[in-house]
């Protein structure tokens, strides 16, 4: 059986928007989302045992979660909880970042995608105010952006925060993903951009 794994780096380009529709604001500010009510209903979601964690397989569920795991799990316990999804995203707050224009380096064994779609559908528990966002790729190149429908006028992007990826167009390609869409993620430390690499194990 095949198996994938992805190597996410990311290139921030500008910091202006969310993806909500605003006309012409004086300041654009990110989307609004409680952060005690979004670590909350995560747990809801996602934490089947009552625990008080999303943990073990309970992560399988909500692949941005699991793949932000090692910062996201402050207390060292292996899982994730409503009071460390909710630092996290007010740590987004703290930022002011509304639209974020992410550009990939998208590879499948070391070599561009030549063609293809990823597609980032916001964790449920951030809310309506999230939208899904696009990358269409082009010889291993790919920016990601919501639909222009939500984001105001001539701008382009999409906001900070959890993300399920899913793939079309591309062979072989996982069928899910997870990431988190912020420049605080701390796997851009070294680089501050992103390479989104496929490969099979």
């Amino acid at each position: 059986m095949k198996r994938f794994f992805l190597c996410v780096t990311f290139l921030s380009l500008i910091s202006l928007t969310g993806c909500f529709g605003n006309k012409k604001p004086s300041r654009i500010e990110p989307p609004s989302v409680n952060a005690s009510t979004a670590g909350s209903e995560a747990m809801k979601l996602y934490d089947k045992n009552g625990d008080g964690k999303i943990s073990g397989d309970e992560l399988d569920a909500t692949p941005a979660l699991k793949a932000s795991l090692a910062w996201l799990d402050k207390n060292g316990d292996g899982g994730i909880s409503a009071d460390e999804i909710a630092n996290r995203i007010k740590e987004w707050q703290a930022a002011r970042v509304g639209l974020h224009s992410p550009a990939f380096s998208v590879t499948y064994n070391g070599k561009p995608v030549k063609s293809g779609t990823i597609i980032f559908t916001p964790e449920p528990f951030l809310g309506s105010a999230f939208h899904p966002a696009t990358a269409s790729i082009t010889e291993g190149s790919a920016t990601a952006s919501c639909d222009a429908a939500v984001n105001p006028p001539n701008l382009t992007g999409m906001p900070w925060g959890f993300y399920i990826i899913t793939f079309e167009g591309i062979s072989n390609a996982p069928e899910k993903m997870g990431l988190e869409i912020a420049d605080i993620n701390p796997d851009l430390a070294e680089n501050n951009s992103y390479q989104l690499e496929l490969k099979k194990k």
